[in-house]
This record gives C-alpha cells, sequence and structure tokens, in this order.
C-alpha cells in the first residue's frame, strides 16, 4: 500500500498515475479489477470514479482515465497503469483518491492524498 502526498493549484492539469505489477504466470496475470475511488477527507465514505474507461457523471468532463499493459522484449506481460486525469481541478476536487487494481494473485492499492491551492497563473 502506497501513500503520495501530491499538491496542485486550482486550474491545473493533475495526472496521478496507478501501477500495477505485472504477475509471474500468465494465468495470474488477467486483471480482475481496476478503479479509482474519491473520498472528500478521511473517514468519509468513498466514492467510485473511474473502472479502467467507464467515469462516473461528476467527472465526466473534465477526467480521462488512460490504462495500459504492454509486453516487453521476451514477450512476457510487463506492468499495468492506470493513469486518472483530472484537467482544470477546482477546490472540490481535493480529497483523497485510491487506486485499486486486482487480478488473480494480488492487489494494489495507491492512496494519493490531492490538496489544491489558489489560483494558477496564466502561462
Amino acid at each position: 500500500m502506497e501513500q503520495v502526498h501530491v499538491t496542485a493549484m486550482k486550474g491545473e492539469r493533475v495526472e496521478l498515475p496507478c501501477r500495477h505489477p505485472a504477475a509471474d504466470s500468465d494465468n495470474s496475470s488477467l486483471l480482475s479489477a481496476a478503479e479509482w475511488r474519491y473520498q472528500r477527507s478521511r473517514g468519509q465514505r468513498s466514492s467510485l470514479v473511474a473502472l479502467v474507461q467507464h467515469v462516473t457523471a461528476r467527472f465526466r468532463r473534465r477526467l480521462v482515465v488512460k490504462s495500459s499493459s504492454s509486453t516487453n522484449h521476451s514477450g512476457t506481460a510487463d506492468d499495468f497503469e492506470m493513469t486518472l486525469i483530472i484537467g482544470h481541478v477546482t477546490m472540490r476536487d481535493g480529497g483523497i483518491y485510491t487506486c485499486i487494481i486486482t487480478d488473480q494473485s494480488a492487489e494494489t492499492r495507491r492512496f494519493v492524498h490531492l490538496d489544491i491551492t489558489g489560483t494558477s497563473t496564466p502561462t
């Protein structure tokens, strides 16, 4: 279980990557579930943000879930990565994001504490 703290300025684009290691066996490398969850603060109930390519209504216009897996030069599976991309973050986007990726042999959980501050300066 990994915990990361990210600070972003209001209006910025934020990318939250989550990586799940490839399994040793071809049979156990099949993904069972991959999702991002959100809760405003610790102790509150979390809500589903995305299931691999499905994005919930609250985030639909500003969020992209990019998932990828690849094979290495020997033809075996490399890690699976699912990145949550939030375009133009608002103060409401601050909170705890949890990535959960499972396959038949393991589960990866990554907690990202996202803090939003002030307003970004135009470039």
